[in-house]
């Protein structure tokens, strides 16, 4: 099998479990001698950037990362110049989203531009997309890719179900099992991992953490690894100032090699996960887990995990019963690091000889202008951002009299400032020739759907008329 070129793109590489998978991918293609470059779009932060730190010592100077997360159309197109250059200096076979380009747009912004050079439809490379939630379905899809490389069953049977260009590549599950003492000990250590954010429900986790503590002091240790997020500091803040004594708060941890080989147990309260690494990571290391079960979930972990229920007394009773006396023992088919990169290579063979979907961007991405008139009027344009301008001018219908002017750029919105009721009439101009011709089609079929009557056609030089005839 031949080499191949493959450039991967992340909207951020800060902690989740993306960046895990992408090492994973990056390490397995290197090892097998393929060229790897990966451009992370927007650096959320320097301080959850263990992965990170990761895929640059494995790539160098292969490892681009374009800026903070930003709204600025200067710094979107920076952005865009420099993906152009990469990709026209790179000559890649494929490029791999971590994510659904769409996805991009709810992480910060990104630019038309680049999503018209990324899946032009005379491309030479393949563009292969990876969903990593169970949100993301075919329907919220505009621009296409040429395949999907999903993460799970669940999201190839009911989210992007029909379509014949994916494929389930999943985080393998190798053998990292190592003997326990089962026997009772002194202390055990239990395992919770994940972001601080509800969905991680860790409160509920502390909660249980700490009737244990009233009856074994210090006997069952919570260790929590996983960041603060900063923006979901009114989850957690509070929570933190009152743990239990056996509750440790690790952060991100850079080596979970040795931490999981110092657990005795995951406890996996999360309520709203797709395939979690975290649960693989627990068969490869043959460890015990208490999981709340999830519908997405592979069938197979409601057959060799315990379950969390939102009784904490019936959880407790569960880790009691599982520690010590149980060992877990997984009869599960372990894979390698050449059956992962076997199956990743095939599925990047199989879509770059086949020829490149087709998008009418252009006409999927003219931008959306609404008009709201809640506390006076204001005019919203939504969509991709783009170097065009918009001039809007709020009109006083009665009089004909321009009340206010302003220019704005997609993703921006204007109003006067002015209160009382007053009869508007709105114009917006632009150099989008998109545009344009949008409107004067939306026009047209509202003339079919009323049943008017069009004008006779102009047949004077229409450069030629006054400002009257105008």
């Amino acid at each position: 099998m031949s080499m191949m070129n493959i450039l991967f793109i992340a909207p951020h590489l800060s902690t989740w479990c993306m960046p895990e998978f992408l090492h994973k991918r990056v390490d397995v293609l290197l090892n097998n001698g393929n060229n790897v470059s990966v451009i992370e779009y927007s650096n959320y932060s320097d301080e959850y950037s263990t992965h990170k730190e990761r895929i640059k010592s494995l790539l160098g100077t292969n490892f681009y990362s374009l800026g903070l997360c930003t709204n600025d159309l200067n710094e979107l197109n920076k952005k865009n110049d420099t993906i152009k250059k990469i990709v026209n200096d790179g000559n890649f076979d494929i490029i791999h989203i971590e994510d659904i380009i769409e996805g991009f747009d709810d992480f910060n912004r990104i630019h038309i531009e680049t999503i018209e050079f990324l899946y032009s439809n005379d491309r030479t490379w393949r563009i292969i997309e990876t969903p990593h939630d169970i949100h993301t379905k075919l329907s919220d899809k505009k621009f296409n890719p040429d395949g999907y490389s999903l993460c799970s069953e669940y999201q190839q049977n009911y989210l992007f179900d029909n379509i014949d260009n994916s494929e389930i590549i999943n985080y393998p599950i190798l053998n990292k099992k190592i003997s326990y003492d089962i026997e009772d000990k002194e202390q055990y250590n239990i395992l919770s991992v994940g972001i601080w954010t509800p969905g991680k429900n860790h409160k509920h986790t502390i909660e249980l953490a700490r009737m244990l503590n009233e009856i074994y002091p210090n006997k069952f240790i919570f260790n929590f690894a996983g960041s603060l997020a900063p923006n979901f500091a009114d989850y957690w803040s509070d929570v933190i100032e009152t743990l239990p004594s056996n509750c440790r708060i690790l952060g991100e941890v850079s080596n979970m090699d040795k931490l999981y080989k110092e657990t005795d147990l995951i406890y996996f309260n999360s309520l709203n996960e797709c395939d979690p690494i975290a649960l693989k990571e627990a068969i490869s290391y043959g460890l015990r887990v208490v999981v709340r079960q999830l519908d997405n979930y592979p069938n197979i972990y409601k057959k060799i995990f315990a379950e969390i229920s939102d009784d904490n007394k019936q959880n407790m009773e569960t880790i009691l019963r599982i520690i010590p006396s149980f060992d877990y023992f997984y009869n599960f088919y372990y894979e390698s690091d050449l059956d992962f990169y076997n199956k990743l290579i095939n599925f990047y063979v199989d879509i770059k000889s086949k020829e490149p979907i087709l998008n009418d961007i252009r006409s999927i991405s003219t931008p959306t202008i609404s008009i709201s008139y809640e506390d006076g009027i204001k005019v919203n344009i939504d969509g991709y951002f783009d170097n065009y301008t918009y001039d809007v001018s709020f009109i006083d219908r009665d009089f004909d009299v321009v009340i206010y002017n302003d220019k704005i750029k997609v993703g921006h919105w204007c109003k006067p400032n002015i209160k009382y009721f007053m009869n508007w009439r709105v114009t917006i101009t632009s150099n989008n020739p998109y545009l344009a011709l949008a409107v004067m089609l939306e026009a047209g079929l509202d003339g079919l759907r009323k049943g008017s009557t069009p004008p006779a056609p102009v047949e004077e030089n229409v450069y030629e008329f006054n400002k009257d005839e105008l």
